[in-house]
C-alpha cells in the first residue's frame, strides 16, 4: 500500500526524530512514510485535526464515520467526529466534495435522531450544529 510520501510528495525528515519538537510533530513526520492501510484512527484524527494531507485522509475519516460516528481515536468517543466537524469549507479538497456533501447530509439526518439527543456531551452537539451551519446545511 502506498504512503503519503508516494501519493502527495510528503517528506520524511529522519533528523526530526532527535529534534526538540513535540511527539505529535514527530509522529506526523513518521506518518509520511507509513502505509495508509496501517493508519490507526488516531493517525487519521491527528492529520484531520492539523488539516494535513486531507486529499487522502478526509475520505478515510468519512468512511470510518459512516460506519461508526462514535469511534474513539485517542481521547474520547467521538473525537474523530469532532476533528472532522472542525473543518472549514475551504479545507475540503475538491476530490472529496461529493463524499463530503453526502456525509453532511448523513450528519443532518443524525442530528434529528434519538441517538443525537442522547449524546452526553453538549459540546459535541454544538460542534455538529456549527459544522452543519458553516457548510450551509442549516
Amino acid at each position: 500500500m502506498k504512503n503519503l510520501s508516494e501519493l502527495l510528495g510528503a517528506v520524511y525528515y529522519p533528523e526530526l526524530e532527535h529534534a526538540p519538537i513535540s511527539m505529535e510533530d514527530k509522529k506526523i513526520n513518521r506518518l509520511s512514510i507509513k502505509p495508509l492501510n496501517e493508519f490507526s484512527y488516531e493517525d487519521i484524527r491527528l492529520l484531520v485535526e492539523r488539516k494535513l494531507y486531507l486529499e487522502c485522509i478526509l475520505e478515510m475519516a468519512l468512511r470510518i464515520l459512516h460506519q461508526d460516528m462514535w469511534v474513539k481515536a485517542k481521547f474520547y468517543e467521538g473525537d474523530l467526529l469532532v476533528a472532522v466537524c472542525e473543518l472549514l469549507p475551504q479545507d475540503i479538497p475538491i476530490s472529496s466534495q461529493k463524499l463530503w456533501q453526502d456525509w453532511l447530509q448523513a450528519l443532518k439526518v443524525f442530528k434529528q435522531s434519538d441517538a443525537y439527543k442522547q449524546i452526553p456531551d453538549n459540546i459535541i452537539q454544538r460542534k455538529i450544529t456549527l459544522s452543519l451551519k458553516k457548510h450551509g446545511f442549516m
